[in-house]
């Protein structure tokens, strides 16, 4: 063997041995994503199970607290909350749980969903009114931190004061 051929044969192996390197980071986190959504999964089939609305939701905040704090868990957690939003319009407390896991992650998402949420609201409901200022609260945050935008931040908390007091969130 000449040594054309040897430093071919070299090059090789410091290639191959860089794309391993590069490439552990996504190994490691296959295992995590495998992870939250065997969890994810989990959650979907207990909630369905529950007796009621409220319980369904809390069940799907949970895993989905969980699973927001793995790595790559973020968009499992995501839909997991937009599910128990769904399973109880009239609770809060989801819009408060993927505030504090978006907020400084993922505030363009956030947003988002928020204004969706928001303008699904029915603010003539009493139950729906909560949800509604508290993600008035959340936006007027949102704007008020990450994005900056002093008046959609000012014009969120006129109405989310007209809405209803920010109570804390019910268990």
């Amino acid at each position: 063997m000449d040594w054309q051929n040897v430093a071919v044969v070299a090059g090789a192996v410091v290639f191959a041995v860089f794309l391993l390197w590069r490439m552990r980071p996504v190994r490691l986190g296959v295992s995590a994503v495998r992870r939250s959504t065997v969890d994810t999964m989990a959650a979907r089939v207990q909630a369905r199970s529950a007796p009621d609305a409220r319980s369904r939701a809390q069940i799907l905040c949970d895993a989905a607290r969980r699973v927001g704090g793995e790595p790559g868990g973020a968009s499992a957690a995501i839909g997991l909350f937009l599910r128990a939003m769904k399973a109880d319009p009239s609770w809060p407390e989801p819009v408060s749980c993927i505030s504090t896991l978006l907020g400084h992650r993922r505030p363009r998402d956030l947003e988002r969903i928020l204004w969706r949420h928001l303008g699904s609201c029915s603010w003539a409901d009493v139950g729906q009114r909560d949800v509604a200022a508290a993600c008035a609260h959340a936006l007027a945050g949102l704007y008020r931190g990450r994005l900056k935008d002093r008046s959609r931040a000012s014009a969120l908390h006129k109405l989310a004061e007209e809405l209803g007091p920010a109570r804390p969130p019910q268990a």
